[in-house]
């Protein structure tokens, strides 16, 4: 559990750094490919959440809704982590501190600034996909592998329930 917490602080630092770094040193818009056709470095401040989505609400309701609600949920996260994390299979708790790194790294950046820095364009050759920063990257990667956790543990207890069941005469 204290590796676990370490790792969260470390994702959380890991991200902040980079967006630090991002903010004094990209100016907002600035592209410097770093793949070609593929991935560029580009400062691009989100006031929304993933594809900027909320980011034309007024401020008066964005930035409640936008601190709140993932700050509820990251609590919520936390609990369960504290409380059960130890007990839980390993890929949970991965997924777990990725999530709550990433979670924790974009909620400093909304009640800091208002907004997260993004900075990672996903490109293909003209065509921008989506611009995101590590935490994204963090909370995604852990979401599948929390998903991928579940689907496992469903298809373990589905198979010991077709054990256990009384087999049908042939």
């Amino acid at each position: 559990m204290k590796l676990a917490k370490i790792g969260i602080a470390a994702l959380f630092a890991f991200d902040q750094a980079t967006k630090i770094w991002v903010r004094r040193t990209v100016p907002v818009g600035q592209t410097t490919p770093l793949v070609p056709n593929l991935f560029d470095l580009t400062h691009a401040p989100n006031k929304g959440v993933a594809f900027s989505t909320f980011a034309d609400l007024p401020a008066s309701v964005r930035v409640p809704m936008l601190l709140v609600v993932p700050l509820v949920v990251t609590i919520g996260m936390l609990v369960y982590f504290v409380r059960r994390g130890a007990k839980a299979p390993v890929l949970v708790q991965v997924g777990l501190m990725l999530v709550l790194g990433g979670a924790l790294g974009n909620l400093a950046d909304r009640a800091i600034y208002g907004e997260v820095t993004d900075f990672i364009r996903f490109r293909w050759f003209e065509h921008t996909l989506f611009v995101n920063n590590f935490a994204d990257d963090f909370i995604s990667v852990g979401g599948a592998l929390l998903f991928i956790s579940a689907f496992v543990q469903h298809r373990g207890q589905r198979a010991l329930a077709l054990q256990a069941s009384p087999q049908s005469p042939a």
